[in-house]
This record gives structure tokens, sequence and C-alpha cells, in this order.
């Protein structure tokens, strides 16, 4: 077996010459090997190469950048079933995407340099930038003065279209514009409202200056719109964890492992868990179907007790993980961010509706997920639990989202609930 110079397997994996020889066949040579120093032809010290791996005694030591790219656009594999992929629209724009960031995984940061790609330094970069909490223009700054400093380096041009290229990696974010008095989402239908349907409040920010004819002449800027929901979409948050054969092996925990005692130490092990697969038993057959518990509470994000500024983050817990793992902050899946400045109080209906429709779709449609450990695709669904007071409740999706929609109020659930 040798390392197949094929333009996804980037001289990292290594397979027979019959494989290699279709892969060739079929989709063409990396273009940036160019000498073939790992098959048997003297290194050409003129000729500038990109060292994918590090050196090591083995010469085996995979690349992290492009185990991050397998794990993150699974269905590029050959072994993903593609007659049960994604639409095809959806994997043109991934194929598109993947050829970007690989392109990037392939040039060298400088001509010579076999120890950073163009990528992996803007992921170093941005790693940086998320665990220190700097600025975007502390970051732009730091860009220019690596610019100035090492002129032949191809780096970024700014730090916008360094984020363009991250957001590549999936997990961006919805904004979904809100009544200032948290009567509507302009979502959906209303999307292109201007004034709330209820309180007739309009959508955008009001200029008090004195001259308005003489401020629309200086200011031609984008309306600002009043109040802004961040939405993280939970489907390809849910599929990620089964991009990863470590964690989706934790993903089917709650289903493989024995509890020898009896003891509760995992909601798997309570009645009602127990209830819940006897009354859905198509939805408990499969393991590997999520089951989330949600948590939300208000903080004040500026950190100072002398303002009264709270936003709402709306947070879900994957069940399916084992009970060291479930509660862990790299396990939780942040849903969305409730603007302040008050908290939402018994508005919050009105912020759930995204995450009740994703929901219900994944309970009655399910999504296409490729699960890493089984090297097979399945139909992934998810159902959401919780409880609270003394009596416990586990509600399918539909109950859940049946009585949130006709009812409109969840106080008025969790009041039910504790009677």
């Amino acid at each position: 077996m040798v390392k197949c110079p094929y333009q996804r397997c980037c001289l990292v994996k290594y397979k027979l010459r019959v494989e290699i020889k279709g892969d060739l066949i079929c989709h063409g040579l990396l273009p940036a090997y160019t000498n073939w120093y790992l098959h048997g032809e003297e290194i050409d010290l003129q000729e500038q190469t990109v060292r994918l791996e590090p050196e090591s005694d083995g010469g085996q030591a995979e690349n992290p950048i492009m185990n991050l790219l397998e794990d993150v656009f699974p269905d590029m594999n050959n072994n993903f079933n593609e007659s049960a992929s994604v639409p095809v629209e959806d994997h043109s724009k991934q194929k598109e995407a993947f050829d970007d960031l690989l392109s990037d995984c392939n040039e060298a940061l400088y001509e010579g340099c076999h120890t950073f790609s163009k990528l992996s330094l803007m992921i170093k970069l941005y790693h940086i930038k998320c665990m220190s909490r700097i600025s975007d223009k502390g970051m732009s700054l730091l860009i220019d003065l690596l610019k100035e400093a090492f002129e032949h380096a191809k780096l970024p041009g700014s730090f916008n279209d360094m984020k363009k290229i991250i957001h590549k990696l999936g997990f961006n974010y919805e904004t979904i514009h809100v009544c200032p008095n948290d009567c509507m989402l302009y979502w959906g239908d209303d999307a292109s409202r201007n004034t709330c349907k209820i309180c007739e409040k309009s959508r955008w920010k009001t200029s008090t200056t004195v001259n308005d004819t003489e401020d629309k002449k200086k200011k031609k800027k984008k309306q600002q719109a009043a109040k802004v929901l961040r939405y993280f979409p939970l489907k390809p948050r849910l599929q990620r964890l089964f991009m990863s054969s470590k964690t989706a092996e934790y993903m089917r925990w709650h289903a493989e492992s024995e509890n020898r005692d009896g003891g509760l130490r995992h909601p798997r092990d309570g009645k009602a868990w127990k209830a819940f697969n006897k009354k859905f038993p198509e939805f408990a057959s499969d393991p590997r179907n999520v089951r989330l518990g949600l948590a939300t509470d208000g903080f004040n994000p500026f950190g100072s007790m002398s303002t009264s500024y709270s936003v709402w983050p709306v947070l879900l817990f994957p069940y399916n993980f084992p009970p060291w793992m479930s509660m862990k902050d790299t396990s939780m899946i942040l849903s969305m961010l409730i603007p302040g400045k008050h908290m939402p109080g018994n508005d919050i209906d009105i912020y759930l509706q995204p995450l009740i429709q994703e929901l219900r779709e994944l309970w009655y449609d399910g999504v296409s997920t490729y699960d890493a450990s089984l090297k097979e695709s399945f139909c992934m669904r998810a159902s959401f639990a919780y409880a609270m007071g003394r009596k416990t409740a586990t509600w399918d999706i539909v109950g859940f989202c049946l009585k949130t929609i006709f009812f409109g109020k969840i106080s008025s659930i969790l009041m039910a609930l504790l009677k």
C-alpha cells in the first residue's frame, strides 16, 4: 500500500494500487504534487511542494487539518453512500466549499514553508481569537501587522475575508428580526413586513435627529433592526456529533452500556425514558436517534451589576451521551440567543418558533446523517424531553409543538404539569 495522490486523499491515506488507479481515472491527480518524492522520485530542491504531514519516525503521522476536513465533509469520502446523501444542490455547495478549503490547505504559507498552510494558519489565528477573546478590530490590526511584516506570506486580505473562509467549515447562524415588544418574529411568511401585526410598532430603529431631510441626504445606510434574534440551526450540529467516530460511538452509549446495580445515574435509567420507549418503539429501535434536554436562563453579558441588561441563551443537551459527557460545556449545543435588555418572560414562546419547527421536522421526517463509527448513513430523528418539579414529564416533540402552538404560552403548560 502506498500514499494515494488523489486530490482528496492528499497523500495522507494509504491505499492499494488498484484503488489508486480508479481514483486517478475518476477524479484526477493532486495538482500540488508535481514531484513524486513519495513514490520513488528523487527530491528536487528547486521544486517547492507542500508537506501535508509532519515528519516523524514512522512517516505515517496524520495531518490534523485534513482530518478536520474529512469530519466536516464526510460525504466527500468514497465510503459515503451518496444515494442517501444530501440533495444535489446542497451537495454541489458542499463540494465547492470543500474544494476551496482543500486548495487553501494545499497552498503553502510562503515559499519553502513545510509547517503551515494558508488554511492551518487561519484556523489557528481564529482559535486564538476565540480563546483569548480578541475583538474583531484587534484581529484586523493583527492581520495587518502580519501582512506588513511578512510580505511574501499568503495571508487573508482582511479579517472579514478570513471569516468567510472559516464559515465554510460550517456552524453559521441566522439573524431573525423581532418586534421590540416581543410580539412576533419577522420570519417565514412575515419576513417582509415592516411593522408589527399586533402592536404596529416599526421593525427598524428610528433616528431622533432634528432635520430628517438633511439626515437622509447625509446618511444612506442600511436600516438597522430594533431587535435581533440569533438562531443556530440544529440539524447540522446534530449531524456533526456523528462525523467523528469517537463521538458517534458515545451517541449509542445509552442503549449499549449496562446498568448492573439498577441505580439512577442517567435519564435512561428513569421511568420516563422507559415509558417513552414503550410509547414510541419505532423511535427507540435506533439508539442513534437523539434525545435532547433544554435549559435557558438570563445573564448579564457585560459582567457589571450596575447594568440591568440581560441576554437569554437557550441550550440543548444530548442525553445520548454518558453522564460524564452530556453536561460538559463541549457537549452543550447553543440553540439561540434571545436579546435583552429585559427577560422574555411569557413571550419566550415567540422566540422558540424556529427551534420548534426544526424539531418537528426532525421528529416527522428526520435528516440523512453519516455515522463515521459504523461508516454508513441513516435517517436521524430527534425528540425533546425535560423534567420540572416533583413530576417528571417526557414529551415527544409532536405533543410539545402542538401544545406550544395552540395554547401559545409555555408557562401555562408548565403550570399544568405542576398541578
